[in-house]
């Protein structure tokens, strides 16, 4: 594929699909990884199972509604990196109120439960 043109990779539906499809990977990974290792007790692998179809569903429930917020903040990879940097609740500073508004929103409401004093 040296020196030829990909066209995929200029149509957003295949890029979207593709970090749609890298993004669940990841989890599967992580969730692979919590399942692997000495001393692992049936029951905490059933929970980390069970938790992962947690997530499946409101992923799923997420998306049947068209909220796809959380899927572009994933795909942000430098709003990722700032998340891994200066973590919680600063994190939310950085984030556009026009691009994130729900999720500005949301997190102004729950900061605001547990301010500090």
């Amino acid at each position: 594929m040296k020196d030829k043109d990909v066209p995929q990779l200029s149509d957003p539906t295949f890029l979207s699909d593709l970090a749609f499809l890298t993004d669940i990977t990841q989890h599967l990974n992580t969730l692979n990884l919590q399942l692997q290792g000495p001393k692992q007790a049936i029951t905490l692998m059933y929970d980390c199972i069970k938790n992962f179809k947690c997530k499946l569903s409101l992923w799923a429930k997420q998306l049947a509604a068209g909220n796809l917020a959380h899927l572009l903040l994933q795909c942000d990879t430098v709003l990722k990196q700032k998340y891994k940097d200066v973590g919680v609740p600063e994190f939310y500073t950085f984030l556009s109120r026009e691009r994130y508004p729900k999720i500005v929103s949301a997190a102004a409401e729950i900061m605001t439960m547990f301010g500090s004093t």
